[in-house]
């Protein structure tokens, strides 16, 4: 399992070039599942990263721009081995939002993205939007030896050709069992709930983590772990996890700065958690 977690990976690799972080918090999501919001701007890589893991799973890309707005009716077509990528999910209304995350658990993952800069799109997602994603992460620039790499293969016309996909996609079912069988140990249960209950008691914060986020912390525990290659978590694991299960869910005091590794920090101190 830990085998066609890599190599899913490394097929979106194709696409993608950078963020292997990313990619990895993606093919965690596969496995639990859940879907991944993304805190970035234009041009990026966000549809290339969709085309990789389509293509890594076997799938469909079902791209979606939220500036052209949405018919709920679309995702009544979703297929299980869809892979849907909404750039500018802020751009459509909340009810459009709301349609896209109640039929979320249809496709094999929704990746959507919102604008870096929240006013720069008419509506960002609220609260109850936010945590129906299972991660969230930022999206940014690459570095520039990768973008050299990117300007001489358009330049050259370089193609990456036809890739044979990781997996087939009925073994998707498959590595989520293993995933969900994976044990998680009572010391690692107590980490999740602590570690939420000290981040909603900070002074900075306004809004936590909710059971819900808990839960998801638990089940992104497994799935690390799984692609680790093991069958029993530990807390470590899900102090991996943390940080990508709340990043979207946390909202600071207004006047605060956010700075969630620095909250984390303070938070796991404050409540005494391993």
């Amino acid at each position: 399992m830990a085998r066609r977690v890599e190599a899913i990976e490394g097929v979106a690799r194709r696409w993608l070039y950078d963020k292997p972080e990313v990619l990895h918090l993606v093919a965690l999501a596969l496995l639990v599942p859940g879907n991944v919001l993304f805190s970035g701007i234009a041009g990026t890589g966000i549809i290339a990263m969709g085309k990789g893991v389509a293509a890594a799973i076997g799938g469909r890309l079902v791209a979606i721009d939220g500036r052209t707005g949405f018919d709920a009716r679309e995702a009544l077509e979703w297929r299980s081995s869809d892979v849907v990528l909404i750039s500018h999910l802020d751009g459509l209304d909340p009810a459009a939002q709301v349609a896209v995350v109640e039929a979320g658990r249809r496709p094999a993952i929704v990746l959507a993205k919102r604008h870096l800069i929240a006013d720069r799109m008419p509506y960002p997602p609220d609260d109850d939007t936010r945590e129906r994603f299972l991660f969230g992460t930022a999206f940014g620039y690459v570095d520039a030896d990768t973008e050299l790499r990117i300007v001489d293969e358009i330049r050259n016309g370089i193609d990456g050709g036809q890739v044979e996909s990781a997996i087939d996609p009925a073994e998707l079912s498959v590595m989520r069992a293993a995933a969900a069988a994976v044990e998680i140990p009572t010391e690692a249960r107590r980490f999740a709930v602590q570690a939420m209950a000290a981040v909603r008691g900070d002074e900075q914060v306004v809004l936590g983590g909710s059971t819900v986020a808990t839960i998801d912390l638990v089940q992104a525990t497994g799935a690390a772990a799984m692609a680790d290659g093991r069958s029993r978590a530990t807390i470590d694991d899900a102090r991996a996890m943390l940080a990508p299960v709340l990043t979207h869910r946390v909202v600071f005091r207004p006047g605060v700065e956010p700075d969630l590794p620095a909250l984390l920090h303070r938070a796991l101190a404050a409540g005494a958690v391993p």
